[in-house]
């Protein structure tokens, strides 16, 4: 029987059920490990309890790939204070590694730095790391070849040769993307209410304060604190309250180039991001890389709809008279028809748009970047030239009709998520079990 690592952050991973495979559980908070106990899964260690008796173990030169800034939870600590932490996240993966010995690990994208050090740690033991990964607009799953970002190598997808099948599926999903917008599974229905949002954001911070006094008391450490990101949340909805978006006069003679912002804190941009991890930074850019008749226009991520009306955002307004700011519950489906263009750093919306034979110029390593007809920008000074003088490729639909159907092909039917189905729980357990053959 092989043996399975998994860490509990909310996805259903403890939840696959084989008989070839045993699954052992890592927790970070006390709390959760206390809930996955109660409810009979297999915890075998949990950062924030071992805390305190954890040595601190040396740390290699270059050891993290990523800054100390990407990791959402630990930037209100000092240089000091972090180095304490990792030497002891390192001492915490090297012991659960050397007494539990699993095969592999399955886990998502890494998100922290204690996911980070989990993979460092696990690839000197030559543990593998499996890591699904949703599509985001579409309920298909696929396979990264490193959990840091969703990069799919030209040289894989000229080897994906997809089947007739694939090529069905590609075509309804093209025309369906050209009549109407398609609605990812984590944005809401209806725009999330402002009293539902505030009243929620209260009980999140109420529940937060508790966890941070017990801990407290407990003398225990702390990892998720997430204080700072509830207390943001409620800011947004006082200044929903106070502010509002930009009502755009579309002009004929004015070239619109679209932004949509991503959720923040999240991965996408403090990890997959690279070099482009501050999305403030990353308008100021653009921004400031435009002609004269070009106008920005950023569109909030549909899930933090008011983030564009913080005191953060409407400071970079002051500075640039050639932004506008969109609320996000204003369809993308609608915006494609007033914009020449659209810049991501890793956003799906990137290929939606590529579907509609638009400009896409992507900043980051998302699976879609090497596709025919998008265009890869790695610096500021390409970023000017590219926006200035229209320097990108559109791709014929013939080409994008095969590209689409290699995503078919390539990627497995399943809605990834936190929160998953029975069936597509089964659908998961066997296409690990196929993992673990590779073994």
């Amino acid at each position: 029987m092989k043996r399975l690592l998994v860490l509990d952050r909310d996805y259903p991973f403890k939840d696959i059920r084989n008989k070839n495979i045993e699954i052992i559980v890592v927790a970070l908070r006390v709390n959760l490990k206390k809930q996955l106990l109660e409810a009979g899964y297999n915890v075998v260690a949990c950062f924030d309890e071992e805390y305190n008796k954890l040595p601190i173990a040396d740390i290699p030169k270059n050891y993290l790939k990523h800054s100390w800034d990407s990791d959402r939870f630990l930037k209100r600590y000092a240089y000091e204070k972090r180095l304490e932490i990792l030497g002891k996240e390192i001492s915490f993966w090297k012991n659960v590694f050397d007494k539990y010995k699993p095969d592999a690990i399955l886990n998502e994208v890494v998100t922290i730095e204690f996911m980070e050090v989990m993979y460092n740690e696990a690839k000197i033991k030559n543990i593998k790391y499996f890591c699904p990964c949703p599509s985001f607009f579409l309920p298909l799953t696929f396979w990264l070849k490193t959990p840091f970002d969703t990069y799919v190598p030209s040289a894989v997808w000229d080897n994906v040769l997809p089947n007739e099948f694939d090529y069905e599926r590609a075509r309804k999903l093209i025309a369906d993307n050209s009549n109407r917008y398609l609605r990812p599974s984590y944005v809401p229905a209806q725009t999330p209410s402002l009293v539902k949002d505030t009243i929620r954001g209260f009980e999140n911070f109420k529940n937060c304060l508790i966890e941070i006094i017990k801990n407290k008391i407990a003398g225990t450490f702390y990892y998720e604190n997430s204080l700072e990101y509830v207390y943001d949340s409620l800011k947004i909805c006082s200044n929903r309250l106070m502010h509002s978006h930009d009502s755009i006069k579309w002009d004929s003679n004015t070239e619109y180039i679209l932004y949509p912002l991503h959720f923040e804190p999240e991965a996408v941009v403090e990890y997959w991001g690279y070099y482009f991890n501050d999305q403030t930074r990353i308008i100021g850019q653009i921004a400031h890389s435009l002609s004269t008749n070009q106008i920005l226009i950023i569109k909030e991520h549909p899930q933090q709809i008011g983030v564009l009306l913080t005191k953060k955002y409407r400071t970079l307004k002051q500075r640039f008279c050639n932004i506008k700011f969109v609320s996000g519950d204003v369809s993308s489906f609608e915006i494609c028809k007033k914009v020449s263009s659209v810049i991501t750093l890793n956003g799906t919306i990137g290929m939606e748009f590529w579907m509609r034979q638009k400009p896409v110029i992507v900043l980051g390593n998302v699976f879609f970047r090497d596709f025919p007809g998008i265009t890869k920008v790695q610096s500021v000074e390409q970023l000017q030239n590219v926006i200035r003088n229209h320097k990108y490729d559109v791709a014929d639909l013939k080409t994008i009709e095969l590209y689409v159907a290699k995503v078919y092909h390539y990627f497995f039917e399943m809605e990834f998520r936190a929160f998953i189905k029975n069936d597509e729980i089964a659908v998961l357990s066997d296409k690990i079990e196929e993992k673990m053959k590779e073994l």
